[in-house]
């Protein structure tokens, strides 16, 4: 060591140094990852039931349009008008702006609570992305106000949100992490369950069907969803749905049919074979009974890459073995053999194109078509919620087709609207589509009103009718989609609610009261 002047203080006795850095920064230390135990009690899935949209009343709705449909064909310029005031009330016949108050910095709304929902005893706003005070250093944080806009409740959550579903008449929510933990808590934020999603036979199973990686389970798995009471819940994986109880029990589970149009395109073998002949495939397989399709698929695979003479050069006995596999492959799955080098499970094809011209008197037809894996055809299910206060669920696809079941997982009827919703909520007396342009009320089959989205707003149910919250308006309607009035601001709305007073809108730093609103709660 070398000290002041250069001296060398490497050989001084009976000294102690210390060497300390300035201005450094303390590492924070990585917390402990916390190991959570599945509370499934079954260690098999449920039946799954593959729906049939044939057998069931069909109720066609008019197409959303997609968003960048609107800007194409010009109908963004019907959107409300921005307004040079801080609050302005458009519409309401008896609508009043009673006061505009600003908040002491203090008192300002936190923007990190980006996410707002109406539930059964108020509002909840959620900071998914751990950003407020209220997170201290955990993933995300969550605040419950009452009817009247007090604070009830607030809470930080252990695991990140990635997927999230909040029941209207529900009192808490359900939310699942990107490390696919199922997690769900009550009003007070308490946990009432936790449950690593990724070991459920039902996604073991969908691993095994599409050939899912680990890293990849995340985005396969796209809906969870609370029922109202908390006794059970839902979530889905690429077009399965299945609803499991609080104590770990599966209830049913359903799949949804492919997209239209997308046919097997693999050739069916005409080849068969006894029953000693199915037990010598499996052997060649290394296989047992009970045997399912992905169990076969993946031992294929996992065969194939062993013995395929292109990865085993030199080895005199690596075509006979990969022959066998292939017909032991063809025995048990039924495909022709000229598939079977590129078996990955089902493989499906849709016609793109077809024209027909005459050429020196003859007829010719052209026809061009896209080849694809089963899960590309597959109509994911990207939107989940249960029916009102019952057991029911209603699953929307990519498609834009919406199938409700009911609680024993029996379909019941399918909606088409050609997109796919954001929300879809049931009040037992209507129901409510929403989409990023539109927002279908329905009550039964009858379509009741259809209201244009221009900012990809939120839907808000109360007990006596609904609002549309988008970034710069906030828009209210009776329970049917009647039209009441808006209140338009020049900064984006943090939050709304109803008041003793009236309705309350607030921005990062105002707040407004609006008085001859009618009351949001009976």
């Amino acid at each position: 060591m070398v000290g002041k002047g250069g001296k060398d203080l490497s050989n001084k006795e009976d000294r102690k140094y210390i060497l300390t850095l300035c201005s450094t920064v303390p590492v924070p230390v990585p917390a402990l990852k916390r190991e959570v135990r599945s509370h499934r009690t079954d260690s098999n899935r449920p039946p799954l039931r593959e729906i049939c949209l044939e057998d069931l009343a069909y109720i066609p709705l008019p197409r959303a349009p997609l968003k960048w449909e609107q800007v194409h064909e010009g109908h963004l310029s019907d959107s409300i008008k921005e307004t040079s005031e801080l609050f302005e009330v458009r519409g309401g016949e008896d609508w009043k702006l009673l006061s505009v108050e600003k908040f002491r910095v203090d008192e300002r709304p936190d923007t990190a609570f980006r996410q707002i929902h109406l539930i059964n005893s108020g509002l909840i706003m959620i900071d998914d992305l751990g950003k407020s005070e209220k997170a201290k250093s955990a993933p995300a944080a969550v605040l419950r106000f009452g009817r009247s806009g007090d604070l009830k409740a607030e809470g930080s959550l252990h695991n990140d949100i990635y997927r999230l579903g909040v029941n209207a008449f529900g009192h808490g929510l359900i939310a699942m992490s990107r490390d696919c933990v199922a997690h769900a808590y009550d009003d007070e934020f308490r946990p009432i369950l936790e449950t690593p999603l990724r070991e459920a036979p039902e996604i073991r199973a969908l691993q095994q069907r599409f050939g899912i990686g680990a890293d990849e389970l995340k985005n396969h798995i796209r809906c969870v969803a609370l029922a109202h009471d908390d006794s059970r819940y839902v979530f889905t994986g690429v077009d399965e749905a299945w609803c499991v109880d609080m104590e770990g029990h599966g209830l049913w589970g359903v799949r949804l049919p492919k997209k239209e149009g997308w046919v097997r395109a693999a050739e069916t073998s005409l080849v068969f074979g006894t029953s000693a002949d199915v037990m010598r495939a499996l052997e060649v397989m290394k296989l047992t009974f009970p045997v399912t399709p992905e169990d076969i698929k993946r031992r294929y695979r996992e065969l194939a890459k062993q013995w395929h003479p292109d990865l085993n050069p030199g080895d005199q006995g690596a075509e006979e073995r990969m022959k066998a596999l292939t017909g032991a492959a063809e025995i048990l799955t039924g495909i022709n053999p000229a598939a079977m080098p590129r078996y990955s499970g089902a493989t499906l094809m849709k016609e793109m194109h077809r024209e027909t011209f005459d050429t020196e008197g003859l007829k010719l037809t052209v026809s061009m078509g896209m080849q694809v894996s089963e899960v590309h055809a597959a109509d994911w299910i990207y939107a989940a919620n249960f029916t009102g206060r019952s057991h029911g669920v209603f699953l929307a696809a990519y498609s834009g087709r919406i199938v409700q079941v009911d609680e024993d997982g029996r379909p019941v009827c399918a909606y088409d609207i050609g997109a796919v919703p954001r929300q879809i909520i049931d009040t037992g007396d209507y129901l409510y589509f929403l989409t990023d342009t539109r927002l279908y009320v329905l009550r039964g089959e009858a379509l009741h009103s259809i209201v244009d989205i221009f900012d990809g707003g939120d839907l808000l149910i109360t007990q006596t009718g609904f609002g549309l919250l988008e970034k710069k308006c906030f828009r209210w309607f009776h329970e049917d989609g009647t039209y009441l009035g808006m209140v338009v601001t020049k900064s984006p709305i943090r939050r709304v609610y109803y008041s003793r007073e009236g309705m309350v809108v607030e921005t990062r730093e105002h707040k407004a009261l609006i008085g001859g609103v009618n009351n949001w709660w009976e």
